[in-house]
């Protein structure tokens, strides 16, 4: 039930700290990178946790983790709730969630 939520450090030259969604059709993403120069990127998803779950983030910078992560299922969920190690110069956030059958939890 994995909803896409895939970002990359999104400029022209892909190595800003800017987040941005991109496209995806049939499970393949599609992202433009510039071809001219050698940048760090990272394409995928902002968290990573129990794939019943879906996470929105909030806010997601340097400083500040802010996610919401929602159980629409008919049972508790506990599960390990993380950020990627690859994604350099954003907070990083590891901790597990209980999240009660269709509700949902912040994670800061």
């Amino acid at each position: 039930m994995w909803k896409l939520q895939a970002f990359s450090r999104r400029t022209t030259a892909c190595d800003s700290k800017i987040l941005g969604a991109f496209a995806a059709f049939d499970g393949t993403g599609y992202v433009n990178l510039d071809a001219d120069k050698t940048v760090d990127f990272y394409v995928g998803n902002a968290a990573i946790c129990d794939p019943e779950l879906t996470v929105a983030m909030v806010i997601w910078d340097d400083d500040t983790a802010w996610f919401r992560v929602h159980n629409p299922t008919d049972r508790e969920i506990k599960s390990t709730f993380a950020t990627p190690t690859a994604m350099k110069g954003f907070k990083a956030v590891k901790t597990t969630v209980t999240v009660p059958a269709g509700a949902s939890v912040e994670v800061r």
